[in-house]
C-alpha cells in the first residue's frame, strides 16, 4: 500500500505543477490587438455646447476590465451612467468600443462609436446619449 500512496503523491505534485505552469503562462498572455493596446489607460473628457454638456471618464485595463462614467445634460434634462466593469470585459469591434458580461460576448453593448486614438487623444461619439458630435478625451495618469 505504501507504493500506491507514493504514486498518488507524485501524481498530485505533477498536477499542481501543471496548473501552476498554465496559470503563469496565461497571466503573461495578452489577447489585446495593437489598436486595443493603444486604448489601455484612463481617458477624461468635458465638452460644452451652449447649454449642453457631455463629460466623463473611461478606464480600460489590459486585463479587459473597465470603468466609465458619463454625464449628459441639456437645458431641460440629464442622463447619467456609471459602471465598473469588474464583471465584464471590453473589446474594440469595427471602430466601436463594446462592453459585455464575461462569457457573453454575443450580447455586447457598443457605447463608444467611431473610436480613433491619436497618441494622447481619443476621439469618439457616444451612442445612446445626446450625441454631441466630436467628443475628444485626453489620456490622464492614474
Amino acid at each position: 500500500m505504501g507504493g500506491f500512496n507514493s504514486i498518488r503523491t507524485r501524481v498530485r505534485q505533477c498536477v499542481r505543477l501543471l496548473f501552476a505552469l498554465v496559470a503563469i503562462s496565461l497571466t503573461g498572455c495578452s489577447d489585446l490587438s495593437d489598436e486595443e493596446a493603444q486604448l489601455v489607460g484612463r481617458w477624461e473628457w468635458h465638452k460644452t455646447q451652449g447649454y449642453d454638456i457631455e463629460e466623463g471618464y473611461l478606464i480600460l485595463n489590459d486585463d479587459r476590465t473597465y470603468q466609465y462614467a458619463i454625464e449628459s445634460k441639456t437645458r431641460f434634462e440629464g442622463l447619467s451612467e456609471i459602471t465598473d466593469g469588474t464583471l465584464g470585459a471590453w473589446r474594440l469591434v469595427d471602430k466601436s468600443l463594446c462592453f459585455h458580461a464575461i462569457g457573453d460576448a454575443e450580447n455586447s453593448r457598443c457605447l463608444f462609436v467611431d473610436v480613433e486614438v491619436d497618441g494622447q487623444r481619443l476621439r469618439f461619439e457616444l451612442d445612446g446619449f445626446f450625441r454631441m458630435d466630436g467628443l475628444e478625451a485626453v489620456r490622464k495618469s492614474e
